[in-house]
């Protein structure tokens, strides 16, 4: 739990680790964000509580949502998880890749699925996280609620 001199925020903030499946039976760890509303009872989060999956920049991480995830959480009912790309910030680095992002859509369909968020889930991004959010919600529609590039 957070709060400021001005007030108090409600919300929680937790660091989390995703572990995906790539193929040939090997696991690859994203390192992630967690922000989660805490005025509302557990029934409440399950009935009303939204994701939000955020996607940074180019060179960025997970930390470019530090400051708008807690004030979106303090007036929404919200889920939000912002992860740090492969090769970025605390992620893993992959043995064999380009880090192309036809490969960061694919991962973000991994996460997702990791994570069991298998429909109307919010994208926000920013830079090359924008560009993969549109390429995921072109490829896998029933699965975007909407994005906020």
């Amino acid at each position: 739990t957070a709060s400021t001199n001005d007030y108090p925020i409600i919300y929680h903030v937790e660091e989390k680790e995703i572990v995906i499946d790539i193929g040939n039976d090997d696991r690859f760890l994203i390192a992630a964000k967690q922000w989660r509303s805490l005025s509302m009872t557990t029934k409440e989060k399950i009935d009303k509580e939204q994701r939000v999956l955020c996607l940074h920049g180019w060179l960025d991480n997970a930390n470019s949502f530090d400051r708008i995830a807690p004030l979106l959480c303090e007036r929404y009912a919200l889920h939000i998880i912002a992860y740090d790309d492969a090769g970025c910030g605390q992620s893993q680095h992959k043995k064999h890749s380009a880090y192309t992002v036809v490969e960061s859509v694919v991962d973000m369909y991994k996460v997702m699925n990791t994570l069991g968020w298998k429909s109307q889930t919010i994208l926000m991004s920013h830079s090359r996280g924008a560009v993969c959010s549109l390429l995921f919600t072109s490829a896998f529609p029933g699965l975007v609620r909407k994005c906020i590039m």
